[in-house]
């Protein structure tokens, strides 16, 4: 038969296991940095090898670059850019702020990028490699090096053929509303064929040979 002592001590001791368990098991991590200069985490410094969580802001000064892996696929942030990545079944979503970002999306993988109330992503699931701009809250360049894209906002979609680059117009009096939140049925877009975006080769070389990508020549 259990003393009052015996069962009290007994019982902390479980609450104590349980609670440092608890504390003991942080989230996983969704991605690692492979290569940064001048890059932060939010207001903080970050260095190849950092960890990097559902959640985070990633920023690069004007001369600055970083390149993460999230799952088997990657992300490059030319200078003066800024993200917010966030784990999404089988993938990651990339919320644009400001600047340009290279994504390649390995074989069963796929990414989101979130910009101006519009939802950029790959049409099929296979290997991806696209580059999207920031110009304006009103507009975006997006361009694709290997795979289709589609562009959806509100109840349009629109699609990004392989090799091409478009200049993504938003109607200013139907754009996002606060916080990015859509209005339904409200949103209009058009897409004007350009002349294709340079994207560094470095770049481009490294994202495809390292997710399977055959970029366009």
């Amino acid at each position: 038969m259990c003393t009052l002592f015996k069962c009290g001590t007994a019982a902390i001791l479980c609450l104590a296991l349980t609670f440092s368990t608890a504390i003991a098991a942080p989230s996983a991590s969704m991605g690692v940095v492979l290569q940064e200069d001048r890059a932060t985490l939010g207001s903080v410094p970050i260095a190849n090898g950092s960890a990097i969580f559902d959640g985070d802001s990633l920023l690069t000064e004007g001369s600055g670059y970083l390149r993460a892996r999230l799952g088997q696929s990657q992300i490059y942030m030319l200078p003066s850019s800024a993200i917010q990545v966030h784990r999404i079944s089988n993938g990651f979503s990339a919320s644009l702020g400001y600047g340009t970002i290279v994504l390649s999306s390995a074989a069963g993988e796929k990414f989101q990028v979130l910009a101006n109330g519009a939802t950029i992503q790959p049409v099929a699931d296979k290997p991806t490699l696209a580059q999207v701009t920031y110009i304006s809250e009103n507009e975006l360049i997006v361009s694709s090096r290997h795979g289709d894209l589609l562009i959806s906002m509100g109840d349009e979609s629109q699609t990004v053929k392989d090799g091409t680059s478009y200049r993504m117009m938003i109607s200013p009096s139907d754009g996002p509303g606060p916080q990015g939140i859509l209005k339904p049925g409200k949103n209009k877009f058009v897409l004007i064929l350009i002349v294709a975006v340079a994207v560094a080769a470095t770049v481009v070389t490294v994202l495809a040979l390292e997710t399977d990508v055959v970029p366009e020549p």
